[in-house]
């Protein structure tokens, strides 16, 4: 896989989790991001770029808790969803116990 198809790939997964924008197309902003989200483990943690992810996670929250919980159609709604879905409920609305 190309570079540029890996960086869009881990955009548009974090677009639609977090509906956060990494934008790592355009910006080297967040690309530290992408090697933490590859390879999560205690060497890479121990390594300089943790300071790097620690910023980029950071104004991935500050940026959405900062918007109304509705703001946009993401994994953040659905979890703080009120509309909890109920054994044997077949709707698309709020997240089912198996797929927490």
């Amino acid at each position: 896989m190309s570079r540029s198809c890996f960086r869009l790939g881990r955009d548009i997964i974090c677009q639609l989790a977090f509906g956060y924008p990494l934008n790592t197309q355009t910006k080297p902003t967040n690309r530290p991001f992408l090697g933490a989200m590859e390879c999560i483990n205690t060497w890479w943690l121990g390594n300089k770029r943790v300071v790097e992810f620690r910023k980029s996670v950071f104004a991935m929250i500050h940026a959405r808790t900062a918007m109304e919980r509705d703001a946009q159609h993401d994994l953040y709604t659905i979890a703080l969803s009120d509309k909890v879905a109920y054994e044997g409920d077949s709707s698309d609305e709020g997240l089912h116990g198996s797929e927490l």
